[in-house]
């Protein structure tokens, strides 16, 4: 970013942060639109899923209306009774005209075995009990119940159907059956072709074991079984709800929802393309404004930068003509601050005064480090004695802690006895009890006699091992005694060197005695210097407050001058090096002049080199 000039630097500042508000707000924009997009397409699939549902469940209403209306109906029920044949016959043709919907329309005995129908005796002799899939609707019917089937092949017709059966009453008594098998492909042109839906997007109606019952494309209808697939397993398990999932390699979504009447599913399946082509529509928008705007706020950036740049580059060009003048006056006051330094060279004559005191005052300070380094050398032998006496003193501290042990031990074992001196006690006192009760007879007086037996050996084992802990603190005694013997002989030796060190001690005081009087003539030589040192110490304070304002004068002007260059151009500009040098030389000598200031001696000394 340094290396930028001031317009490349507008056009980033400028630019960067719109592109990124654009970019943001398009991506957004995108999101928001393919959220609502998506949104309104389920709201709109599932709309059309549970309208066909509820369709569903009217027309299968309707149906059992029908058949329910056909069951009391005196025709079918003479039918039963073997009378008005010609008449029913022409009822049952009449009516499946009228009702397109059934692919027959038929009567059963009380058995199942079709003895009737709309169809020309087709299906006549056929045993509904024995096809299966249709045993639930004879078994239903023998109950007195309404039910409608699962998807079978007619055996009358080979076509696709759905059986519903209804018993016919007589006085509460079962006469007949009457069935009226529905073609499947009425489904899809009652509930398939109406629908809204694009040509990408399925509607279909699948049966509780996944069989196909209506769909858009009429040649699926009972060919297809979706439990022979994984997203139909997971749609008959679930009944109701969504799922994703791909089908030759295009990603749908599903919607379905459960019919509770008969357990069919109503599916509805919606292709990704149905909302992709709308939201890329809204995506190549937002890239086309987007970049439009960018390069307009580029545009008007490249014009304002381009404004400024001419004034700060005339406010450039008077900055670089005071930086000179500047310049011209820190030469004359450098010029003044060398003259003042050749004066101060003549002091230099009191430094070797200073010289020789120092040099006598440096033989005794060697003197000093000889008397120093024997002392030392004393003091190293004095810890040793030292150390020794410590591990002295910390085997003695072991040895009263053995002691300290073994009379704890022996304390217990005291305490051990008397227990058993008093258990014994009492022991006695029962065999006497025992033996004056007893008399002659003394099994009472043997058990107590044993267990007073066993408690005199506890306490002869306790009496041994006190006898052994005593001799071992005796010992313990013993050993520390030695050592507080040896300790001793340490003690003395240290002694000696402690006072050996002491003359030492003596010696080294009387050096710096001497290094005493020679620092006070050393005082008296800088007190002259000191006078002459203030007059050139004023000067130089005039001087170097001149120079310093100077200094930073010329110093701020510069470096606002390349701070300019450095903004215009994106670099750092070199036409002001000798500035830089100027600068460096400013600043040294106003450290001269500080410091001499605040040391006079140092000043000679820096002067000097």
């Amino acid at each position: 970013m340094n290396s930028l000039g001031l317009r490349e630097k507008l056009l980033v500042s400028l630019v960067l942060v719109p592109v990124i508000c654009i970019t943001i707000l398009s991506v957004s924009s995108y999101r928001i639109a393919s959220k609502n997009i998506l949104y309104h397409l389920k709201e709109k699939i599932n709309q059309s899923v549970e309208k066909t549902e509820i369709e569903l469940d009217f027309w299968l209403n309707e149906r059992e209306r029908e058949i329910s209306i056909m069951c009391e109906n005196s025709l079918i029920k003479s039918a039963c009774k073997s009378e008005r044949s010609d008449e029913i016959q022409m009822f049952l043709n009449n009516y499946q005209k009228k009702s397109p919907v059934f692919e027959n329309i038929f009567i059963a005995d009380t058995n199942g075995k079709i003895f009737m129908d709309s169809i020309n005796g087709k299906s006549l002799g056929i045993e509904i009990a024995k096809i299966p899939g249709f045993e639930k609707n004879i078994s239903n019917a023998k109950k007195g119940e309404l039910y409608i089937g699962n998807a079978m092949q007619s055996p009358a017709t080979g076509k696709p159907v759905s059986l519903i059966t209804a018993p016919i009453q007589e006085n509460g008594k079962l006469i007949g059956i009457i069935g009226m098998p529905v073609e499947l492909t009425v489904f899809t042109d009652e509930f398939i072709i109406n629908t809204n839906l694009n040509e990408n997007n399925n509607l279909f109606i699948i049966d509780p074991y996944g069989t196909v019952l209506a769909h858009s494309t009429k040649e699926n209808i009972f060919n297809i079984n979706l439990s022979d697939h994984n997203y139909g397993k997971e749609i008959l398990q679930s009944k109701n709800g969504n799922l994703n999932y791909t089908w030759e390699n295009d990603k749908r979504i599903a919607y379905f929802t459960t019919n509770n009447k008969t357990g069919w599913i109503v599916v509805a399946s919606v292709s990704t393309k149905t909302y992709l082509s709308a939201i890329n529509s809204i995506k190549y928008l937002s890239l086309i404004f987007g970049a439009g705007a960018i390069g307009l706020i580029i545009l008007i950036t490249w014009l304002i930068s381009t404004n400024v740049l001419k004034v700060i580059r005339q406010a450039n060009d008077e900055l670089n003509e005071a930086t000179d003048q500047m310049i011209s006056a820190s030469s004359q006051v450098s010029s003044a601050s060398q003259s003042l330094a050749e004066g101060s060279s003549e002091q230099a004559s009191s430094i070797e005064e200073i010289a020789a005191s120092l040099e006598e005052i440096s033989s005794m300070a060697e003197q000093n480090v000889t008397n120093s380094n024997e002392c030392n050398n004393h003091m190293k032998e004095a810890s040793q004695s030292v150390e020794q006496l410590g591990e002295g003193l910390n085997m003695m501290v072991d040895a009263v802690t053995d002691i300290e042990k073994n009379s704890d031990a022996t304390k217990k074992i005291v305490k051990t006895i008397d227990e058993i001196s008093f258990q014994t006690n009492l022991l006695a006192l029962n065999a006497a009890v025992e033996a004056a009760r007893a008399g002659e007879a003394g099994a009472g007086f043997a058990v107590v006699a044993e267990e007073v037996r066993n408690l005199a050996l506890r306490a002869a084992g306790a009496a041994k091992d006190t006898g052994v802990l005593i001799d071992q603190t005796v010992d313990s005694v013993q050993s520390g005694t030695a050592i507080t013997i040896e300790l001793k002989g340490f003690v003395d030796s240290s002694m000696e060197l402690i006072r050996k060190t002491a003359l030492l001690v003596d010696t080294i005081t009387t050096a710096s005695n001497e290094q005493s009087q020679g620092i006070s003539q050393i005082n008296t030589a800088v007190s002259q210097l000191d006078t002459i040192t203030q007059q050139n110490a004023a000067n130089a304070e005039e001087s170097a407050a001149a120079a310093e304002e100077l200094n930073s004068q010329s110093y701020t002007l510069t470096s606002i001058v390349d701070i300019l260059n450095s903004i215009i151009v994106g670099k750092k500009s070199n036409q002001n090096s000798n500035y830089t040098d100027n600068k460096n030389f400013f600043e040294e000598q106003l450290t001269i002049a500080n410091k001499t200031q605040k040391n006079p001696t140092k000043k000679i000394a820096l002067l000097k080199n």
